[in-house]
């Protein structure tokens, strides 16, 4: 029987962020299948770096990862301090080194969202459907 498991996570925004995001989301007892899980550490990733390069951090320069596995689907999330700019999805452009984050993320979860929160931080969330049931130990 799956129960419905949850975490957060305080990451320093700096450029060692989406490593130390897949290090923590590896420790978590998940019990994917390996291309879920595969997926889960690419949108763990984009979402991470995306706060690191384009938004503010959060008071005390962090950054949150958080995740949320029901038996149907596991969401993970990214808050930061906000930015003027709303996430979008852009056209990719091949000459670019970089631009490639939400497609990426649009591509691989079943669904995405984002939101700006009263206070002026910014949550996306990405949420992959579980294709079995994840186990517990």
């Amino acid at each position: 029987m799956t129960t419905d498991a949850s975490a957060r996570h305080t990451l320093r925004a700096q450029p060692s962020a989406p490593a130390e995001a897949r290090r923590w989301l590896r420790r978590a007892p998940l019990h994917l299948d390996e291309e879920t899980n595969s997926d889960l550490m690419v949108i763990a990733t984009e979402l991470v770096t995306n706060a690191v390069r384009h938004a503010d951090p959060l008071p005390g320069g962090v950054i949150e990862l958080s995740y949320r596995l029901t038996p149907e689907a596991i969401a993970v999330s990214v808050t930061d301090g906000g930015s003027p700019h709303r996430p979008a999805v852009r056209s990719i452009d091949l000459s670019s080194p970089g631009g490639r984050g939400l497609y990426l993320v649009s591509q691989l979860a079943d669904s995405w969202h984002t939101s700006t929160n009263v206070d002026g931080t910014h949550f996306i969330q990405a949420t992959l459907r579980l294709s079995r049931p994840a186990a517990t130990p």
